[in-house]
């Protein structure tokens, strides 16, 4: 059967089908035999005909069924891709340069950038053959996303893969581009210029006003002083010289600090090109987003796509990625198998060189699936990718979201519930809630302004999203 789910914008029904990720403008007959369908075990196109004989004549029936059944209602759902059994090709190296942070961020995963381990930065040696790792990737197009801690606590050496790099694709034929993510305090003009001449790409991880951003962020050592006031500068400079790519916003929802409109609109005014809430990852009571936060939230961001949604019919956009990156998913028929690109084309290296999943396993035992040395370890990273594949986790497997979402992201999944390989569980009733609210605004668009998704093709999704993304 497949993974229906019906719904309705303004008044006009809909179907959205999980399993091909078709969208399907229902009349009251084509609602009334989904219904009939959905109610009665996936019925056949014959049954609902006898069924429905009563109330809706031959004509409108064949009709009807017709075009649902060219949308593949009625048939298997199609299989997605399985779990891969061979290594594939790298295409996106997230390089830890350093595991140190000049900030004490309260809710930091990475134990105030160190990872449970001391304070050390990647040497010009380890750097440059993880690079020569990523080349020898059969892609033609690879990526580099630095990562700490604060990455530009080791800005030479950020500065030498980046130059390096750049020389030694060109020599390959290939090309590369950089990436990372910043919490600014240590911008200056020289290396924002640097930055804007090299195309690499910048994100600030900023959390909203003074009174959210310096609770929930400040310096390390400092007896709770905030890095607002330092950064704020910082961040206006930033925008106003790096030309040449989008500079993004990356923000952390958090406990007691969840009005996110509030968040957004203070640092959508500061000039971010986009703006992409992401929520806390931690077991701790303190920091978690409760459930009537939840709520909160979610109200809150349906707040923030129906303004985009408003502009948008204007031909106008508002950079809050998290419900644009939805709509491009959408409109291109993504289809997920996996909640992201970890173990896919995407790996991560840490500062002595050793190959994790992501980043966010970076010194988490039991994630190391090789290293520089030896290469990537696929006999013992093949068995996990399996295992998180979306279509062998429940409630995953049989949910009408799973290839929106993905089942969730897998260091969430360990931090909160113990195992990396089940679903986000605690998070189902939230995401489902919220594609709800990205098909109803796209439905809307589509009618209204269709044009509008060939703007938003060429633009690459920023990597922070909720839910289902990267923090």
């Amino acid at each position: 059967m497949q993974l229906l789910r019906p719904f309705q914008s303004e008044g006009r029904d809909y179907l959205f089908n999980g399993s091909t990720h078709g969208l399907l403008s229902l009349d009251r007959v084509g609602r009334a035999v989904v219904d009939y369908h959905m109610q009665h075990g996936g019925a056949d196109p014959e049954t609902i005909r006898a069924a429905l004989s009563s109330r809706f004549t031959a004509t409108e029936l064949d009709a009807a069924l017709l075009e649902i059944t060219e949308e593949g209602v009625f048939g298997a759902a199609p299989a997605g891709p399985p779990a891969p059994t061979r290594q594939l090709p790298l295409s996106t190296m997230v390089l830890h340069v350093a595991q140190d942070c000049n900030l004490s961020c309260t809710y930091c995963y990475a134990d105030e950038g160190q990872y449970g381990g001391p304070k050390k930065l990647i040497t010009a040696e380890t750097a440059s053959q993880s690079l020569d790792f990523l080349l020898a990737s059969t892609n033609d197009k690879v990526h580099v996303t630095f990562f700490g801690g604060e990455p530009m606590m080791n800005w030479p050496v950020m500065e030498q893969v980046i130059l390096e790099g750049e020389i030694k694709a060109k020599a390959l034929g290939k090309k590369i581009d950089f990436s990372f993510t910043t919490n600014a305090t240590l911008l200056t003009e020289e290396r924002v210029d640097f930055l804007s001449e090299h195309r690499v790409g910048v994100s600030v991880s900023m959390d909203g006003p003074p009174d959210i951003h310096d609770a929930n962020r400040p310096y390390k050592n400092s007896g709770g002083m905030g890095s607002y006031a330092m950064i704020e500068p910082k961040v206006k400079m930033l925008l106003a010289r790096h030309k040449t790519r989008p500079v993004g916003c990356r923000v952390t929802v958090m406990h007691d600090r969840a009005d996110v409109v509030r968040i957004f609109d203070h640092l959508y005014e500061m000039g971010f090109a986009e703006v992409g809430l992401s929520p806390v990852t931690s077991p701790s009571d303190s920091i978690f987003l409760h459930p009537h936060e939840m709520d909160q939230v979610l109200a809150g961001l349906k707040i923030l796509a129906e303004r985009t949604l408003q502009h948008a019919l204007k031909d106008e956009f508002i950079g809050f990625s998290n419900i644009t990156n939805l709509w491009q998913e959408l409109h291109a028929g993504l289809r997920k198998t996996y909640a992201c690109g970890a173990g896919l084309g995407l790996l991560s290296v840490s500062v002595d060189g050793k190959i994790y999943l992501c980043h966010r396993f970076n010194g988490v035992e039991g994630f190391q699936f090789g290293d520089l040395g030896a290469g990537v370890d696929w006999e013992a990273l093949q068995p996990f990718m399996a295992k998180v594949h979306v279509d062998a986790k429940e409630p995953c497997s049989t949910c009408w979201a799973k290839h929106v979402c993905g089942g969730g992201c897998y260091y969430e999944a360990l931090t909160r519930l113990g195992d990396a390989t089940v679903s986000n569980s605690h998070y189902c009733s939230f995401v489902q809630a919220w594609i709800d609210i990205g098909l109803e605004t796209y439905a809307r668009l589509w009618e209204g302004n269709p044009d509008f998704f060939d703007k938003l093709a060429p633009r690459k999704p920023m990597e922070a999203v909720w839910p289902g993304g990267k923090e």
